[in-house]
C-alpha cells in the first residue's frame, strides 16, 4: 500500500495590515502597491469624501512620475477613479486640477476628461433631440418653419427653455403664435 501527500503551505497576508505601510518607495518597482495603497485609502476615507479627494488627487499627480507605458498609466488611472469614487462636485474639482496638472505634466490618461466629454456629448444629443422634436411638432400642426425660426431654436441651449418651448409648440394656435413667443422667450438668454 502506497500512501503519497504533497503539502503546501503559503504565508498569510492581509491588506489590512498593510495601512500604515510606507508605499511610496514601492510604487516604480511595482505599481500594484500603488493601487493596494488606493484601495487602503478608499476604506480609510469612508465618509471623508474631501480626504479621499486629497489623495485621489495624490495618486494621479504620482502616475505621471511612475515612467511606465501609456498603458499601464491608463489602466492604473482607471482603476484609482473607478474604486475612490467621489461626489459629482469633488469629480468636477478634480477635472479642473487635473487639467492644471495636465498643463504642468503630459498626463494623456484622462479618463476624467474623457467622461466629462461624454456627458457634454450627451448632453449635446439631449439638446439637439429636443430641438429637432419642437421642430417636428411644428411641421406637423403647422407646416415647416421658415429658416429663421429653425434657426433660432437651433441656438437654444438651455434643456429648460427647450422644454418649455416643445410645450407651446404642442399648445399653440397657429404657428405665429408659437415664432412670437419663441422671440419673447429667447430674449431670456
Amino acid at each position: 500500500k502506497w500512501d503519497f501527500a504533497l503539502n503546501f503551505k503559503f504565508p498569510l497576508v492581509k491588506i489590512i495590515d498593510y495601512i500604515n505601510y510606507d508605499f511610496e518607495k514601492e510604487y516604480r518597482k511595482n505599481p500594484f502597491s500603488l493601487l493596494v495603497q488606493a484601495y487602503l485609502k478608499t476604506m480609510e476615507t469612508e465618509n471623508h469624501e474631501f480626504q479621499r479627494f486629497e489623495w485621489k488627487k495624490r495618486f494621479i499627480g504620482a502616475l505621471h512620475d511612475l515612467g511606465f507605458d501609456h498603458k499601464t498609466l491608463y489602466n492604473l488611472f482607471r482603476f484609482i477613479e473607478w474604486i475612490m469614487e467621489l461626489p459629482e462636485e469633488l469629480e468636477d474639482k478634480l477635472y479642473l486640477e487635473i487639467l492644471e496638472m495636465k498643463g504642468e505634466k503630459d498626463m494623456s490618461f484622462m479618463t476624467i476628461v474623457e467622461k466629462k466629454g461624454m456627458e457634454e456629448g450627451l448632453r449635446q444629443g439631449i439638446i439637439q433631440g429636443r430641438q429637432d422634436a419642437i421642430l417636428a411638432v411644428l411641421e406637423v400642426k403647422f407646416r415647416k418653419p421658415s429658416k429663421n425660426v429653425a434657426k433660432l431654436i437651433r441656438k437654444i441651449q438651455s434643456l429648460e427653455a427647450l422644454d418649455r418651448l416643445l410645450e407651446y409648440a404642442k399648445l399653440a394656435d397657429s404657428q405665429d403664435d408659437f415664432t412670437a413667443t419663441l422671440k419673447k422667450e429667447y430674449k431670456n438668454f
